[in-house]
């Protein structure tokens, strides 16, 4: 008789699902390894303190729901197919994904427009008292460039989703995914004094990369609302007045430790600020 009650308690909770908690799976690129936090680590730059895992952490709280963190700094779409393989057919009640920047070229143009070869040379070469003197860069990439590179991720970007959604997510699972912020703020909100660059990037270019970022998002958004199961996070209003050359700057500028890859990438409090985001879209879901 005790087995019996036992059984038929178990039994319950399982079906109420008080004890399993949530499965959830964090795929793409630095911004979801965690690179830029304080604790990132190793080639992949994984950190506890992504917004994935702080978000898990607070969805899953009293459960014990599984948490994979797969995602690894300079992941493609292709490295984020390399990382759903891996995982053979298990499957998750949540699977987070930020990716397509670096298949559109955006990291790369960021990189030519700070002139980071120019830096790097600037960095082993200093002035006597030791002050490093930024190179003055204006991006080389084309309006039209830029928007042919985004534009022609979209299939890809559709293909891996609907991946995600047919062999790694729960009957009624859902994938958000999560967009990327503007890295500078609006020159006109620029504080007085800034003069006409920020982190070694003009005023105009500042426009461009911005622009860029916005067409990067609509097109996430844009394939994500045409599939079943699948939320578009969009941190842009979130992060207005905390990009770079704000007052309370949600992401790095160009750093040499503790890691130069946390460059210009959301530090913690850009990471909390991104878990409350996808807390709320799956609340909302």
């Amino acid at each position: 008789m005790l087995v019996s009650a036992l059984l038929l308690v178990l039994a319950a909770m399982s079906a109420c699902g008080g004890s399993e908690g949530t499965d959830w799976l964090a795929l793409g690129d630095s911004y979801s390894s965690g690179e830029g936090t304080r604790t990132s680590d190793g080639d992949c730059g994984r950190s506890d303190a992504t917004y994935a895992g702080l978000a898990h952490a607070e969805v899953d709280e009293g459960g014990d729901g599984r948490f994979d963190l797969v995602a690894c700094t300079g992941a493609r779409i292709d490295d984020v197919e390399a990382q759903l393989g891996a995982l053979d057919e298990r499957t998750y009640d949540v699977v987070t994904v930020t990716v397509g920047g670096n298949d559109a070229g955006y990291a790369a143009v960021l990189a030519d427009c700070i002139g980071v070869d120019e830096l790097r040379a600037a960095i082993l070469d200093r002035e006597a008292d030791g002050e490093l003197v930024l190179p003055l860069r204006a991006c080389t990439a084309t309006d039209e460039e830029l928007s042919a590179s985004i534009d022609a991720v979209e299939p890809r970007l559709r293909s891996l989703y609907e991946q995600v959604v047919a062999e790694h997510l729960a009957e009624d699972g859902r994938l958000l995914v999560v967009g990327y912020p503007h890295l500078f703020e609006d020159p006109a909100t620029w504080p007085a004094g800034q003069g006409a660059r920020c982190d070694g990037v003009s005023s105009d270019d500042v426009v461009r990369l911005r622009v860029a970022g916005d067409r990067l998002n609509d097109l996430l958004a844009r394939v994500a609302e045409d599939l079943d199961q699948v939320t578009f996070v969009d941190p842009r209003e979130a992060f207005a007045g905390h990009g770079r050359c704000s007052d309370e700057p949600w992401l790095n500028g160009f750093r040499l430790r503790p890691r130069p890859k946390a460059s210009f990438h959301p530090n913690d409090e850009g990471h909390q600020a991104l878990a409350r985001l996808v807390v709320d879209a799956l609340d909302a879901a």
